[in-house]
């Protein structure tokens, strides 16, 4: 009976240990799987991080590259403006210079030779300052006075800065020569150089 009963206790405890290590190695199994999941998982994640740095990275670096491209090119052009009106004004002002004197003299001598006929056919009246007023009536009165019986006609206008503004009456025909429209036609002709010169400058600067 005894001998019964402690095999029954042996089985009982043979059972109890398989229980328990069958038992301890699902809990294991499940753990090493779970610890496999999360592994991999933070790996996936950790990869995922690395390329999103990457990319914003790069992205980064060519949104730089294209705030320097585009900074650089604000600046040439702002150097270009700064230089083109620089040049106008200084270009106005010799051209204002200019126009006093025996230069205004000269250009209306040569307007009324060219248009003022024998038969008095073409009326010019010619707008100047008001400063310039007196001494081209003056000049014209002692050196082409028979133009002036004719039918040429010089005004004062306060609009006329510098230069003269001449109109031949029968023909409906203008000329400006003032200051303002000589100097608008030269830098008209003149800007383009300046530009081919100031990109010139950059290019050579940008090299050295």
């Amino acid at each position: 009976m005894s001998e019964d009963l402690q095999s029954l206790l042996d089985r009982i405890q043979k059972d109890g240990v398989d229980k328990a290590e069958t038992r301890a190695a699902e809990i294991i199994a499940a753990a090493e799987s779970k610890a496999k999941n999360i592994v991999s998982e933070a790996q996936a994640e950790a990869k995922r991080l690395v390329e999103k740095a990457d990319q914003d990275s790069t992205s980064f670096a060519e949104r730089g590259k294209k705030s320097i491209e585009q900074a650089g090119r604000d600046v040439v052009l702002t150097v270009e403006n700064a230089v083109t009106e620089a040049f106008e004004r200084i270009l106005a002002a010799k051209v204002k210079d200019s126009l006093t004197g025996d230069v205004l003299k000269e250009m209306l001598g040569r307007i009324v030779e060219a248009y003022c006929t024998k038969d008095g056919s073409e009326h010019i009246q010619a707008l100047v300052n008001p400063a310039d007023e007196a001494a081209l009536k003056e000049f014209m009165l002692s050196t082409f006075a028979e133009s002036m019986n004719k039918g040429l006609v010089i005004k004062g206008d306060s609009d006329v800065i510098s230069g003269l503004k001449v109109s031949l009456v029968n023909a409906d025909v203008h000329h400006d020569f003032s200051a303002d429209a000589i100097t608008e036609a030269l830098c008209h002709l003149l800007r383009p150089q300046l530009t081919a010169i100031m990109k010139g400058a950059g290019s050579a600067s940008s090299k050295g």
